[in-house]
Formats: C-alpha cells, sequence, structure tokens
C-alpha cells in the first residue's frame, strides 16, 4: 500500500521527469534489507581491473566535461579528496563512484555531503517546485537506508557489475536496472542517475 509520505514522492518525482526528456514517471520507495556497505562482501567495491577500465572509458569520453579534482585523497575513502582548507572533494566520474558515495554518506551521517555532492538538482527543484523543503530528500533516503543498501549490494560493480543493464535516457540521464530485476522482497529495482555539475548525481531509486 502507498503511503502518504510516498505518493508525496511520486507526486515530486513526476515533477523531476518533465524537466527529463525521455524519462519515464516513476516513485521513491524502499524496503528493509540487509545494510551492505562499499568494500565489504558484496559491496561495492572501489577497485579492480574491471572497474579502473570502467572508470578509464568514462573519462575518456566526457573528456573535459570533468572538473580537476582539488585535494588529496582521503586514505580508506574511494574516490574522497580533501583540500587545504579542509572541504570534501567527492569524485564522481561514473555512475559507481556516486553510488559508492551514496553508500557512504548514508552509513557516516554526512547530511550535508549526500545534499550538496550526491544528490541531482532536479530533485532539489521538484521539491522547491513543490514548495517543500529540498533537504526532505535526504531524510527520505535516510529513513529508507536499509532498503538503499539492499539494492547497492546488488551492483557491487556499479555499471560494471555483471547481468546490469545501462540505459540512456537522454540528457545525461542514465538508467542500471538491477540483475534480475531484483527479488520478491526487493522495491528497488533500478536507478537513475545523471550527469552535472562535473559529475554523475543520484535522479532516482525504484
Amino acid at each position: 500500500m502507498i503511503t502518504k509520505r510516498q505518493h508525496i514522492f511520486f507526486i515530486l518525482l513526476l515533477t523531476v521527469y518533465t524537466l527529463c526528456a525521455a524519462c519515464v514517471e516513476e516513485r521513491i520507495i524502499a524496503v528493509h534489507g540487509p545494510a551492505n556497505l562499499p568494500g565489504a562482501q558484496g559491496g561495492l567495491q572501489a577497485s579492480g581491473a574491471r572497474t579502473q577500465q570502467n572508470a578509464r572509458t568514462w573519462e575518456s569520453v566526457l573528456g573535459e566535461s570533468l572538473p580537476a579534482i582539488e585535494g588529496t585523497p582521503v586514505d580508506g575513502k574511494p574516490f574522497r579528496f580533501l583540500t587545504s582548507d579542509r572541504r570534501i572533494i567527492l569524485q564522481s566520474h561514473s555512475p559507481r563512484q556516486m553510488m559508492i558515495h551514496l553508500a557512504e554518506t548514508l552509513r557516516a551521517g554526512e547530511d550535508d555531503l549526500l545534499y550538496e555532492q550526491v544528490l541531482s538538482s532536479k530533485i532539489k527543484d521538484a521539491y522547491r517546485n513543490r514548495g517543500m523543503d529540498p533537504r526532505e530528500s535526504v531524510t527520505f533516503l535516510k529513513e529508507h537506508v536499509e532498503g538503499v543498501m539492499r539494492f547497492l549490494s546488488l551492483l557491487p560493480l556499479g555499471e560494471q557489475t555483471p547481468g546490469v543493464a545501462l540505459q540512456n535516457l537522454g540528457r545525461g540521464a542514465y538508467r542500471l536496472a538491477s540483475p534480475g530485476g531484483g527479488d520478491e522482497g526487493q522495491s528497488f529495482r533500478f536507478m537513475d542517475v545523471v550527469f552535472e555539475r562535473g559529475g554523475f548525481r543520484l535522479l532516482l531509486l525504484n
């Protein structure tokens, strides 16, 4: 049964997709499940020949659209950099890198990083257009963190996970569908990402 809050998210996401041509109407929902984390067995992997090859592929395709990364790498935090003035910069040159940041920021309770560097501006604009605080999107993801982590565990190598379909939705948006479409207990079956502000951002989980 769709709750009142899920109904609100459905309306918001309709607004998102009016801003993104060739996209379809969906809603954000989640279910409870095991919280697999980046680097853990079955979770998102930060290294490996397949993922390194994929990162080079995205960078070669996007070329000058990718900004230079400031700062120095943070130990134990893949694709995360620290500047001289102590700012954290998240490198999201591929959907997989964005997925790692999604899991890490949720796990660590880094709400500001999640909001500012992981979520797309289209989601925030949808909230504003409805007279709502766009940070409600962070609250929703935190309340459904187990469902988010469960979905991410199905794509341990991001878009390079065997069986994952990557669909071009147009205007810099892509859809990643989980292998086999998910099981009966998994409500998240695909993730939409969009390239904006020099990196990939979360557009939708459904």
